[in-house]
């Protein structure tokens, strides 16, 4: 007998959000908040050509072209808003971070000369209906 995917789907949320906090769980929240955000912006005109780009000891969550923009974007997903909004979380060490990687990839690419920017997208609650906000020129 097939379960239907709303099913499935609830059965890999409950032993993702049910089960007690560890890194696997935190992992996979970050995976799947980046899975959701990439639909999200490609629904929003964004064409998705990179994720989880890693050099010079950073990682950039999704490199996607915006019109003639290349994007930067920082995924941050909350469960809830309890501690603090996932724009907040985005703090001067990580923005260095993010521009070291972005750096790289424009160097890399040969792409030193092409717009570009720094976008977040934050994910509040999980489920079926989860909140995005996308935050242009976030940094």
């Amino acid at each position: 007998m097939t379960s239907s995917p709303r099913a499935s789907a609830f059965r890999w949320l409950s032993r993702l959000f049910c089960q007690p906090f560890s890194e696997g769980n935190h992992v996979r929240f970050g995976s799947w908040a980046e899975r959701l955000a990439a639909r999200h912006l490609s629904r929003h005109g964004y064409e998705i050509i990179a994720r989880n780009y890693k050099v010079a000891g950073a990682e950039i969550d999704l490199i996607a072209l915006h019109g003639q923009t290349l994007v930067f974007v920082e995924v941050k997903a909350r469960a809830t808003g309890r501690f603090g909004s996932g724009e907040e979380a985005v703090d001067k060490r990580k923005r260095k971070q993010i521009r070291r990687a972005a750096l790289a990839f424009l160097r890399h690419h040969n792409l030193e000369d092409k717009q570009t920017r720094f976008d977040v997208v934050t994910l509040t609650g999980f489920g079926f209906r989860p909140r995005f906000e996308i935050i242009k020129n976030a940094f």
